[in-house]
C-alpha cells in the first residue's frame, strides 16, 4: 500500500515546490507545528519531490523514484523516528536491535498507511540511531540525486532522563553535512531541541489543515459521519492526528486500521 496524500498544506507545498525548482531547498529544514497536523508526511512528500525523475510537476507519482518513495522503499530516503530502547543489549548489538525495530515499524507503516504512532513516552532517538544516521549520510546515494533523511519528533533526541549525547552527535552532521545530503526534521516541541541544533536549520512553520480539509479527511478515511467529523475538526483545530488518536484510545486496537499516524 502507498502513503496517504498530504492533507491541507497546498500553499506550503507550492512554496516548497518553487524553492526546489530554483534549487533553493536548504540542506537542513525543521518542520515545526502542533502535533497531529501532518509534518512528517509533508517532509516525506518533499523527500519524494527531491528524488523525482520527472522534469516538472514533481513529485509526479509515476516514475520509479516516486513509486519507491510512496512505498517507503526508496534507498535514498531514510525515515527515522523515536523507538523504545531494546532491553538487555548494549554497544553494537543495541544499534542493530534498534535498526531491526525501525525496519519492522516501516513494514507496519507500509502495510497500513493510516498507522497509529502510539503513545510510548519512553521512545526516543537514542545515540545508536544517530550513529546509524551519520553512517548512512557519508555514503553516496544509491540511485537518487541526494540522500534525504526525515527525522520525526526530533525533540526526542534529548530524553527527559538522559544526557543530550544523541543531539550533540547529530549536531556534527548538521555542522558539516555531505554535499549530497538533505536533513528534514519535524517537531511539535522545537523549544526542546538543543539551541545549537535549531541554529543550524531553517525553520518551516506548518499550520493545521483548515476545518473543511480536516472534516473531509475524517469523513472519507476515518468513517465519521458529516456532523461528527465537522465537530471533531473544530474541537481539534484541524489536528487530524489528535482526533484519530482519541478514537483509537476510546475504541481500542481495532481502530488502528483507521487512524492516521502519518499526521504527526
Amino acid at each position: 500500500m502507498s502513503l496517504h496524500p498530504v492533507v491541507g498544506h497546498s500553499e506550503l507545498q507550492a512554496r516548497l515546490t518553487r524553492a526546489a525548482e530554483l534549487g533553493r531547498i536548504p540542506q537542513s529544514l525543521l518542520f515545526r507545528g502542533p502535533p497531529g497536523i501532518g509534518k512528517q508526511r509533508l517532509a516525506l512528500w518533499l523527500a519524494a519531490l527531491v528524488q523525482c525523475d520527472a522534469p516538472e510537476a514533481r513529485p509526479c507519482g509515476r516514475c520509479t523514484s516516486c513509486h519507491l518513495a510512496d512505498d517507503l522503499q526508496h534507498p535514498d530516503i531514510h525515515w527515522f523516528f523515536p523507538l523504545p530502547s531494546p532491553k538487555k543489549v548494549s554497544g553494537d548489538r543495541r544499534r542493530q536491535k534498534l535498526e531491526e525495530a525501525r525496519i519492522e515499524e516501516l513494514g507496519s507503516r507500509r502495510a497500513d498507511p493510516l498507522w497509529t504512532s502510539g503513545g510510548n513516552e519512553a521512545a526516543s532517538i537514542f545515540l545508536p540511531i544517530v550513529e546509524e544516521i551519520r553512517a548512512r549520510a557519508v555514503r553516496r546515494p544509491a540511485m537518487g540525486r541526494s540522500s534525504v533523511f526525515v527525522i520525526g519528533d526530533a525533540e526526542r533526541m534529548v530524553p527527559q532522563v538522559s544526557s543530550p549525547e544523541a543531539a550533540n552527535a547529530f549536531l556534527k552532521l548538521l555542522e558539516e553535512p555531505p554535499a549530497d545530503t538533505l536533513v528534514f526534521l519535524t517537531s511539535s516541541r522545537p523549544g526542546a531541541l538543543l539551541p545549537t541544533v535549531r541554529s543550524r536549520v531553517l525553520e518551516v512553520r506548518v499550520t493545521p489543515p483548515s476545518p473543511d480539509a480536516a472534516r473531509a479527511f475524517l469523513e472519507e478515511h476515518a468513517g465519521m459521519g458529516a456532523d461528527e467529523a465537522a465537530a471533531a475538526a473544530r474541537r481539534s483545530e484541524g489536528s487530524i492526528g489528535t482526533v484519530l488518536a482519541g478514537r483509537a484510545t476510546d475504541a481500542g486496537p481495532d481502530v488502528r486500521d483507521e487512524a492516521g499516524g502519518l499526521l504527526a
